[in-house]
Formats: structure tokens, C-alpha cells, sequence
């Protein structure tokens, strides 16, 4: 759907589409204002994967996309709105909810970690008025007081808020909205045990001027297992149907859970499993229906899809000898009385885990966190952490200052606590990893403060300088913030909130010392081992063609470089400002964008400030 061409037709603006990823712990997951989980409108112009990685830095991918399926008749007509679906007919569109074209219809983010002291204290009456947490963060005035976002709720990590509608962008095939808007929220933590797990939560409100006798509010979620883009990723997989009760302190439900496993598959074994558990739903009358789809066989059009929501059964669980492509998976509950303003709102866990016991033990851990209304003792923040690559080292600087973002972990107070200390802060651990953003992390130095009596008494610092590196190869570093155990509890700050990959090299020298490393550059070397010279630049994606490189040393401050073929043509042009890297890399790329071949190459490179030129040479053999 080319949605700018159609805009003169509809007399409307494009929708805001828009997009985030929850990575502040070990799920990659995709979120759009299109109400998708995974997949997304977006991708048509370009933005492609990981749909929900796990670990991350894996390529081992889980779903392919998920979302709301609603479900009603209007004068007799089934009619069913849907997210997201894999097939249709008739080449009917995937996504049936879209923004408007208000920027408010965006998606906002918020942060625990980064809580502005006015507004977005949970459980606070942030602007005195009597209430509490009576806005959502969305750029609305929701309690109609004249102010805007004065008074929300944070309540993690990586808190997303957005919404969305499926009447206002109507060039869809076979689509007929039943004018409903969707305000949607989701949750994830970095700190463990909930960095496993991301909370999505639904509110489905009736904009419609008649109620809807008989209302069917559903879920669908298409497991994909495996290795992208390995051929065949996304086969072998099957799922599993399970119920329990929930007891919180104010409520008791019954959750449906189902979890997709993986047999082995042309891209391999996976390691991960998945689960999407239903932990909040309209009571009465509750489920109606479970099922599940292979090889393609879900629900091609509304008729179909309004039969599968409503009419009830719940299958028996898919057996590995049923695994075969992706494993589609509708839920559904109803009927519901639906008038004019009213709410439905449905509350999901999407969980990941190392095999069956591990998903399942993450299952049990997120219905508890949920029990208790998300309430835990919580590690103090990371502090904002500074890289400074030089010659053979880094430079880590981590000292909070009035005016950084967020918290100053050495204030941090923890109200859920129940050992009565109110500052649990402890100390700094920094942390190095060699292989990438999923580890393994080597502990390079543990400050503890002095003092509270705990550990080893060493004292803060705030500076720690990595010396013995290689020129010119990546290295990932962090800087975490740990408390004094609760309960026997360790808690530990993210090693994702402040990491950064760093690459070590020489600073800027005075020209006439320029060459190019490696050189030549043989394409039938290993340049991923042993030492990672070249290394994917997007985290998630496997090494390609797109990922060899050269690297320029010993350039001055603010140079140009200039590459020519032998016979004179211009290849491809480098601006380098940079006061204190004295290097560039080029990925063998000209600047047409196509990929250079075997030859030898001139180099120029002018001295902005000077005005004098180096000239040399490298060679390519691919």
C-alpha cells in the first residue's frame, strides 16, 4: 500500500506511523502504533528486523507479529478488525488499525530510570489536584482540566504509550471499521528476574453511535522460531495451550498461556522459546475459543475469522508431530455487550526463555511481578557512562553531575524495600565484553562504598582506564550500579542501560603518516576471527558482504580522504572531524553504492587546516 500516492484519492493525510523496540533487556521486541507486535506497516519502506530477538545479539528470531483481532456483526455482517494477520484474501492488507495524522499519535516513552520529579510519579499526586495518575503520557488532556501530561503513571524501565484507530485510514482491502480506538501500553525492566519478559496492555474503547449486542475481543500471535535469515527460519514450530489461576491482592483470574516451541530447522536449533500469557480480560462471560494454524491455514477473511472468534472450542494443545512452518494461534473472549464509550481492556505478558523450563519458569516469575502490581525491590539506576577510545585503550567515565538524565544512583530511595534501608546504593561494577552486546561480560572492577558494611569496602571511583587493546577492534563496555541485598536478593542495574561498543585507535597525528589497514585486503580471509576486525554493524544481524572494511589511520583532525582508481575515476569521498580519533573505515562501497572490485586504489587525503595532501595507495583482491 504506497500510502502517499493515495492521498490526493482519500482527501486525508498519511497516518503518523511510528515504531520503538523494547531493548532495555534481553528481548528485542517491536512495538508499533499500528498495534503490531513484530511485524509492521514501516517495514514496506525499509525497516525490517528483529522482530522479537532473544538473546539479543542472537539473530534468533520468535514471532513474526502479533495483535488484536475484534470481532462484531452490524446488521447481520460479520465484521472483524484486525492488527495483524499473515494471510489474507484477495491481497487484502495485514493491518486494519493505523494512527491518525495528529503527531500526538505517536509513541511516547517514559522511564523509571529518568522520571521528571513533577509529573510521572506512579502512585503520586504529581500536580495536586486530588487525584492520582488520573493522565496517560500521549499528549492528550485526558481528565479535561486544561493541562496536558501533568499527572501519569511510570511504572518501568521502558514504559511506551501510543494510540490508534481503525477508521481513520480507509484504503484498506476488504476492511469495514466497526470505529474503534485502542489505547495501548507496554512495559519492560532490565534488571533481573523481569528482564525476560515485556507487558502489553490493551483498552479498547466503542466510538461507534450504537452498541454492539455481541462483541468478540481477541488476540492472535504467529510464532516464527529460528535464525534469520537462515532459509526456513520460521519451520518446525508448535505450541502449547495452558491455563492457571492468578491470586493477587485484589482479584483472582484465570490466565491462558501459550507457549511455541522449536524442532530443529534448516536454520538450525534454537536455544529460545516463547510464551504470550493472558493475565487480564472482561471476566464474564470469558474465554470462548482457542486454536491454532499451520502451514497457512488461519482465517482468510472476516467472515471466516468472525466464525473462528466466536464459535466455542478450545483445541488440544499442538503436538511436535503437528510442527510444520509457523504456528498461528487465535484466543478469544465474549460476547461482550459493547455500548457507546465503553472499555474493554485486555492485559498480555510476552515472555522468552532458554528452552521449556526456562520460558516456564519465566512465566511463573511475570505472573507473579503482575500479582503484585509490578511492585519489587529494585537495583539503584546505571549511571550516564562516557567513552573515550585512544591509542591501544578506553577511557570510562560514569561520575553522575546535576543536569544528567534521570536519578543519581547514590540517592537512589527504594519504597519496597522491607529491611528499612532507604538508600541501598553499594556500588559500581564495570564490565567488558570482546564478542558483543550478549556477552560474555568479563568484570573489570567492582568501587564498593565505604561504609554501609557490605562487601569489600574499597571505596567510589569513577574512572577506569582499559589499557592492552587492539587498534581497530570493537570492544563493548558498561557500567552498572548495584544495592545491598535484599532478603539475600541480589540486585543488579542492566548491563544494556548504559552499554556502549567502543573501538580503540590512534588519535589524530600531523599528516604524512596516513595507510590504510589491512593492506591488501584479501576477500578470501576470515576477517570475523579470531580477532572480530570485521563485525556486523547492526546488533542482531549476521555478518555480510555490506560489513568488510578498511580503516584510514593516522589522519589529522578534519581531513577529507578522496579514493580513486588507478586509472583516475572517483570511487568515493570520506569527511573526517573528529578531534580526537585520528581514523575512518570504509566499507568498500563507492559512493554510487555499489561494491568495489579487485584493484589497486589511490588515496588522497587534504589537511583542512593545513591545505597540504598526502597521496598512497592500497590494494583490494576479492
Amino acid at each position: 500500500m504506497l500510502i502517499p500516492l493515495l492521498i490526493f484519492v482519500l482527501g486525508v493525510e498519511p497516518p503518523a506511523i511510528d515504531w520503538k523496540k523494547h531493548d532495555v533487556g534481553l528481548i528485542r521486541l517491536k512495538i508499533s502504533n499500528l498495534g503490531t507486535m513484530g511485524k509492521h506497516q514501516a517495514e514496506v519502506y525499509g525497516q525490517g528486523r528483529p522482530h522479537c530477538e532473544y538473546p539479543p545479539g542472537s539473530s534468533e528470531e520468535h514471532i513474526c507479529g502479533a495483535g488484536l483481532w475484534i470481532g462484531a456483526k452490524v446488521d447481520g455482517e460479520p465484521r472483524v478488525t484486525q492488527a495483524f494477520h499473515d494471510w489474507a484474501e484477495g491481497g487484502s492488507d495485514m493491518f486494519e488499525f493505523y494512527p491518525t495524522n495528529d503527531p500526538n499519535d505517536t509513541i511516547w516513552v517514559a522511564s523509571i530510570n529518568d522520571l521528571d520529579t513533577l509529573h510521572g510519579v506512579r502512585g503520586v499526586d504529581d500536580d495536586g489536584d486530588g487525584k492520582v495518575d488520573e493522565e496517560l503520557l500521549d499528549g492528550r488532556d485526558n481528565d479535561q482540566d486544561g493541562f496536558i501530561d501533568e499527572d501519569y503513571a511510570t511504572y518501568s524501565e521502558q514504559d511506551f504509550t501510543c494510540h490508534y484507530c481503525d477508521d481513520y485510514w480507509t484504503d484498506i482491502v476488504a476492511h469495514k471499521p466497526l470505529h474503534l480506538e485502542v489505547i495501548q501500553r507496554s512495559w519492560a525492566w532490565g534488571r533481573p528476574p523481569y528482564d525476560e519478559f515485556v507487558f502489553v496492555d490493551y483498552q479498547v474503547v466503542n466510538k461507534n453511535e450504537e452498541p454492539y449486542p455481541e462483541l468478540y475481543l481477541g488476540f492472535w500471535f504467529d510464532f516464527n522460531i529460528g535464525i534469520y535469515p537462515t532459509w526456513g527460519w520460521w519451520d518446525g514450530d508448535y505450541s502449547w495451550f495452558d491455563e492457571d489461576l492468578l491470586v493477587s491482592e485484589s482479584d483472582t483470574i484465570t490466565t491462558y498461556t501459550m507457549y511455541a516451541f522449536s524442532l530443529p530447522d534448516p536454520s538450525g536449533t534454537p536455544e529460545g522459546a516463547v510464551a504470550v500469557s493472558i493475565l487480564k480480560y472482561p471476566k464474564e462471560p470469558g474465554l470462548r475459543a482457542y486454536r491454532w494454524y499451520m502451514d497457512c491455514g488461519e482465517p482468510y477473511n472476516d467472515s471466516i475469522r468472525y466464525e473462528h472468534l466466536s464459535q466455542p472450542i478450545v483445541m488440544e494443545s499442538q503436538g511436535p508431530d503437528q510442527a510444520s512452518g509457523g504456528s498461528g494461534n487465535l484466543i478469544s473472549f465474549g460476547p461482550y455487550y459493547f455500548a457507546p464509550g465503553d472499555t474493554l481492556r485486555l492485559t498480555i505478558v510476552v515472555v522468552c526463555g532458554m528452552g521449556p523450563e526456562g520460558v516456564e519458569k519465566n512465566v511463573k516469575t511475570a505472573h507473579a511481578f503482575y500479582a503484585n502490581d509490578f511492585h519489587g525491590p529494585a537495583p539503584p539506576p546505571s549511571p550516564p557512562l562516557k567513552v573515550y577510545p585512544d591509542e591501544h585503550k578506553v577511557r570510562l567515565c560514569w561520575r553522575w553531575e546535576p543536569g544528567d538524565p534521570g536519578v543519581n544512583p547514590e540517592e537512589f530511595h527504594d519504597p519496597y524495600r522491607v529491611d528499612g534501608i532507604e538508600c541501598p546504593f553499594a556500588g559500581y561494577r564495570v564490565y567488558k565484553s570482546t564478542s558483543g552486546i550478549n556477552g560474555p561480560w568479563t568484570l573489570m572492577a567492582d568501587f564498593d562504598k565505604k561504609g554501609d558494611g557490605f562487601g569489600r569496602e574499597t571505596g567510589l571511583q569513577y574512572e577506569y582506564v582499559d589499557s592492552g587493546l587492539v587498534n581497530g577492534i570493537p570492544y563493548w563496555y558498561c557500567v552498572t550500579s548495584y544495592a545491598i541485598p535484599h532478603e539475600g536478593v541480589w540486585l543488579e542495574s542492566a548491563k544494556f542501560a548504559n552499554m556502549q561498543k567502543v573501538v580503540p585507535g590512534s588519535p589524530p597525528k600531523k599528516l604524512g603518516r596516513v595507510a590504510v589497514v589491512p593492506n591488501p585486503y584479501l576477500g578470501d580471509v576470515d576477517y570475523t576471527s579470531p580477532l572480530p576486525w570485521e563485525t556486523p554493524r547492526e546488533a542482531g544481524r549476521q555478518w555480510s558482504e555490506a560489513d568488510r572494511r578498511v580503516q584510514f589511520i593516522n589522519l589529522p583532525a578534519h581531513c577529507t580522504i578522496r579514493i580513486y582508481t588507478l586509472s583516475g575515476d572517483l570511487v568515493d569521498v570520506i569527511e573526517h572531524n573528529d578531534p580526537n580519533k585520528g581514523y575512518e573505515d570504509w566499507y568498500l562501497v563507492s559512493r554510487a553504492n555499489q561494491a568495489i572490485t579487485t584493484e589497486i586504489y589511490i588515496f588522497s587525503v587534504e589537511d583542512h587546516e593545513t591545505g597540504e595532501v598526502q597521496i598512497g595507495k592500497f590494494v583490494v583482491i576479492k
